[in-house]
């Protein structure tokens, strides 16, 4: 009996755990999607503008504050620096929403 409580208990603790890692990868991909739809906005606000300067430069430009955040987020880094990306970023289009940037960072995505 005894036995079967714990091996319930483990169980519930490995679920649990399962889904805080989940919860957790979410948060960090909302970052990111942040991240592109202030690179990708169409504003010409001077604060929207400085954010999407910032936006961009933190995406394609290698750092170990944004590589973390891809690795939390279960995104490869290096797929922010391909041009197929950039180009994607570039077009700036708002029929592009930031699921299709995911889709092609991360299959498992949405």
């Amino acid at each position: 009996m005894n036995q079967e409580i714990f091996t319930h208990l483990e169980m519930q603790q490995e679920s649990y755990l399962e889904l805080t890692v989940e919860i957790c990868q979410k948060i960090w991909r909302i970052v990111l999607e942040q991240a592109i739809l202030d690179a990708t906005t169409k504003s010409r606000k001077p604060r929207s503008i400085k954010y999407r300067n910032d936006a961009r430069q933190w995406l394609v430009t290698p750092s170990s504050d944004r590589d973390l955040v891809c690795y939390y987020a279960g995104i490869d880094p290096e797929k922010l620096s391909n041009p197929e990306f950039l180009e994607l970023m570039n077009n700036r289009s708002r029929k592009i929403l930031p699921r299709k940037y995911f889709k092609y960072l991360s299959a498992s995505w949405f």
